[in-house]
């Protein structure tokens, strides 16, 4: 460095060594950040010992929370034991010197020159400034406890290396263990053996990466118990975005994993029991769409899960049903309501066997749909009894067709009448039309009524009956009726009746007929008779006679 004209020499060297010196206290660390204050007091005696060549240098800092006051004192090697007189200069710690003071001392007759008064006031800013900082630090770190302290939870404060700083008092409650024994949380017992291989490797992980971490674990509590926790971490970190500290909230979870547990044995026990059940079990969701068949469903259509979700279920639909399954079930979604559909389902080895398909609305709070549940029910020995049944009836009915018998189911007491087809077509009664005594009655021919009558009484006591009246049908017709009624069980003390009836209108007019033509014929014969004892009493007089008898008899 050359000198700029003007300047002597020895001024150039003064000012170069300023320069270093200044330079070397701006780089002091422990002035520049918020260390212990007495850290940075010891940090500031050295520099300025070394840096101005100080005979001794001292310190003293005051507490502002009124307690004795930090006196420190640093003498060079070569005045250690002598006497001899030193120049003094000091330095206020803050602006009046609230915080302290810096007293330095040389032997120098010329001490302080202007360059070690403006080295001896920059070291006594920078101190200041950190140990402003430290003071803000220590209160904001009091806070920071009182804080923590009164959090309802359970809270720890760990270093940035991931050491335990601070605990409070909750989580020293909770563990029933000093800091210094919950620093050591990974080897003596704190947390579950099971467990620390697992969070050692996350903890480790996030420290060394910086990042929040989220984990559960066994933490012991002070009655020896393990119980879950939910361990959560985050970093907390300063302006340059270095990590300071890291905050840890503790959670127990034991009841909620106990429920989780206990939730997830009921869910396994449900769906052992959903998929025993000896039928087709299924839900699906608000729009439609399958999201969840029982075992059973499964193996009968030989589907996997993944391929019936959906709509690939439809897939083991008959074809000649798919599209009224289709319909039904829009129908049923459109109403809100419970609906049933019966439909062709394949089986695994191809063959179709008919369901009844049954479905039920789940809703929220609110009202709204948001799953179907339904059951499908195998009713091919229904459906295939039901077809024999239906040919058996066919046959029964065209057989009281022929013989023109009808049948019935009778509760006289509840006026309750069950009628084949063939009954009301004897009546002359719309089929399927609704029966009553009174209906009866009203076409029951007048002379016949008393019978009637007391065909009723005779019922109504549970007695067995037999009957023979005459009917005037609707269109003015005369039937003659004739029939029998059994009971055949008592439903809630009334008898009830099952019979049968014929229409023997045509064998009545028969007989009628026949009954006429033998009276005639009895008639003719009487008369015939008659005129024959006439004849042989003429011939016996000597007479002959003609007879001419009636051409009925011919």
């Amino acid at each position: 460095m050359e000198a700029p004209p003007g300047f002597a020499a020895d001024e150039v060297t003064q000012l170069r060594d300023c320069l270093n010196g200044l330079t070397s206290v701006m780089a002091l660390p422990a002035l520049s950040t918020a260390g212990e204050p007495a850290h940075i007091a010891s940090t500031l005696l050295d520099a300025l010992l070394e840096t101005l060549q100080l005979g001794f240098v001292c310190v003293r800092l005051h507490d502002p929370e009124g307690g004795r006051p930090i006196e420190m004192v640093r003498v060079a090697e070569s005045l250690q034991g002598t006497g001899a007189d030193q120049s003094v200069a000091s330095a206020f710690l803050g602006l009046r010197g609230e915080i302290g003071i810096i007293a330095a001392g040389s032997p120098r007759a010329d001490f302080p020159t202007q360059s070690e008064r403006l080295l001896l006031d920059v070291a006594a800013n920078r101190a200041t400034i950190g140990l402003q900082q430290a003071r803000l630090l220590r209160e904001r770190e009091h806070d920071s406890r009182v804080i923590v302290d009164t959090i309802p939870g359970l809270v720890a404060i760990l270093t940035p290396a991931g050491e335990v700083a601070v605990v409070n008092h909750e989580l020293i409650e909770y563990c029933g263990q000093p800091l210094e024994a919950m620093k050591q949380w990974g080897t003596n017992g704190t947390v579950h053996s099971g467990d620390v291989p697992r969070i050692g490797q996350v903890f480790t992980q996030a420290i060394t990466a910086g990042d929040p971490y989220d984990f559960e674990a066994r933490i012991r509590r002070f009655d020896g118990l393990y119980r879950w926790c939910q361990v959560r971490g985050l970093p907390m970190r300063d302006l340059s975005g270095r990590i300071v500290r890291w905050y840890v909230l503790l959670t127990d979870i034991d009841e909620r994993k106990s429920a989780e547990d206990a939730l997830r044995a009921s869910a396994r026990s449900l769906k052992l029991i959903i998929d025993t059940i000896p039928a087709l079990a299924w839900s699906a969701r608000a729009d439609g769409s399958a999201e969840f068949f029982n075992q059973h469903y499964l193996d009968f259509v030989g589907l996997t899960a993944d391929r019936a979700s959906g709509w690939g279920w439809t897939a083991a639909v008959h074809p000649e049903d798919l599209n009224q399954l289709a319909a039904t079930w829009e129908g049923i979604m459109a109403s809100g309501a419970p609906g049933e559909a019966e439909a062709r389902l394949r089986r695994y080895d191809g063959e179709y066997r008919w369901f009844l398909f049954r479905t039920n609305p789940l809703r929220d709070e609110a009202g709204t749909i948001v799953s179907w549940y339904g059951v499908n029910t195998d009713i091919e020995d229904r459906k295939r009894a039901e077809a024999e049944l239906r040919r058996a009836y066919d046959s029964f009915s065209d057989a009281q067709r022929l013989s023109k018998t009808g049948s019935f189911i009778t509760d006289l007491v509840g006026d309750d009448h069950n009628w084949s087809d063939e009954a009301h077509r004897i009546f002359q009664f719309d089929p399927g039309s609704r029966i009553s005594v009174q209906r009866v009655r009203d076409i029951i021919h007048p002379e016949d009524l008393p019978s009637f009558e007391s065909v009723i009484v005779r019922g109504l006591t549970g007695e067995n009956v037999t009957f023979a009246f005459r009917i005037v049908t609707a269109r003015g017709a005369i039937k003659h009726v004739r029939g029998v009624a059994h009971v055949v069980e008592r439903v809630a003390g009334r008898p009830l009746f099952v019979g049968a009836l014929q229409d023997v209108t045509e064998s009545k007019v028969a007989e009628e007929a026949l009954d006429r033509a033998r009276t005639e014929l009895a008639h003719v014969a009487r008369a015939s008779r008659r005129a024959h004892v006439r004849g042989r009493r003429s011939q016996a007089a000597g007479h002959s006679w003609t007879i001419f008898l009636p051409s009925q008899a011919c």
